[in-house]
């Protein structure tokens, strides 16, 4: 059996504990449930059968899970990431990793040090059309990629991050960026320290460079709309052009266009939950097959390098190097 708890119980643990309780097949099991404000705990523990708690050691004490989902805020993920790895559990850890370089970069050291998986809960990796998008660039299929560009709602723009790094197989070179920061805008839940952007105000432009002369731009702002649009993501190719439209809250999967070498399936909508369970199963599947996660704690360090590098870029008014990730 595999044991499942999850810390933090707001809308994202919740959706973390839901998921857990639907992999039985997998022999997994929500054990326990942790939160600062004791009805919080107590409410998601007792749906689906778990023990509650208010304190993280204890709860690794008592019910000593295999994973822990940590869905704290993401100024509080430092604390109770390094808390489950010291107590010999893995993590899922909701992204952003940490609000800071230097604390992600010891998180992700924990977790090596302590032989232990540390995986960051990217879950647009997993939309199908994402996935298939991704399969069939590194096929070859589609061509070599040339141009990604990809417009995002604000909240999504850390997800954006990371798709760029997926759909290219690779870290950026360098960047370029340009930000309209209104502080009465940002909405952050920790003070802005001016080293991670995470959720965009005004607007935010980048442009990234790739390895292999491959071009990216990315670009952002932010609104407050009932059913809004994450994103909109085009690569272009030598050979095609391949578009995923109209991801938005309702079918966060969106809609494939391709014109050029290939005709793209059918794929069925997908909830923003949807989306969550199909990345946290692949974070299990992974533990029990032994394999790395989909996305690891090194993964995303990477992501969040590439967002202070904005910053920097934004800063000194022109293109920086993205410093490497290095991993072991």
């Amino acid at each position: 059996m595999t044991r499942a708890a999850v810390v933090g119980a707001g809308g994202a643990g919740a959706i973390h504990a839901d998921a857990y309780s639907r992999l039985e097949e997998l022999g997994v099991k929500l054990v326990g449930v942790c939160d600062v404000v004791p009805s919080k705990a107590k409410d998601l523990a007792l749906k689906y059968g778990a023990k509650w708690y208010t304190d993280v050691n204890e709860l690794l004490k008592d019910c000593r899970p295999d994973i822990v989902t940590v869905s704290t805020r993401e100024h509080q993920h430092f604390e109770p990431v390094i808390a489950a790895l010291e107590g010999g559990a893995n993590v899922l850890c909701e992204k952003i990793l940490a609000h800071k370089v230097d604390l992600a970069r010891m998180m992700v050291e924990t977790a090596e040090k302590r032989r232990l998986t540390l995986a960051v809960n990217y879950n647009y990796r997993h939309l199908p059309t994402v996935r298939w998008l991704a399969q069939e660039l590194r096929s070859g299929r589609l061509g070599r990629a040339r141009l990604i560009t990809c417009n995002a709602h604000a909240f999504g723009w850390h997800h954006s991050i990371d798709i760029l790094r997926y759909l290219t197989g690779s870290d950026p070179l360098s960047v370029s960026a340009r930000l309209i920061e209104k502080e009465e805008e940002r909405g952050y839940p920790w003070d802005y320290a001016g080293e991670m952007l995470y959720i965009p105000s005004r607007a935010a432009t980048a442009a990234w460079t790739f390895p292999d002369d491959v071009q990216a731009v990315l670009s952002s702002t932010r609104g407050d709309l009932k059913d809004f649009v994450i994103h909109d993501i085009t690569v272009v190719t030598d050979r095609a052009r391949a578009t995923i439209a109209d991801m938005t809250t309702s079918n966060i999967s969106g809609r494939l266009e391709v014109f050029g070498v290939v005709v793209p399936p059918e794929h069925p909508r997908c909830s923003l939950a949807d989306a969550f369970h199909l990345s946290i199963r692949a974070v299990v599947e992974s533990l029990q097959s032994g394999v790395p996660p989909p996305t690891s704690g090194w993964d995303g360090l990477a992501a969040m390098m590439m967002e202070a590098a904005v910053v920097e870029s934004n800063a000194s008014g022109g293109a920086v190097a993205v410093r490497p990730r290095i991993p072991p």
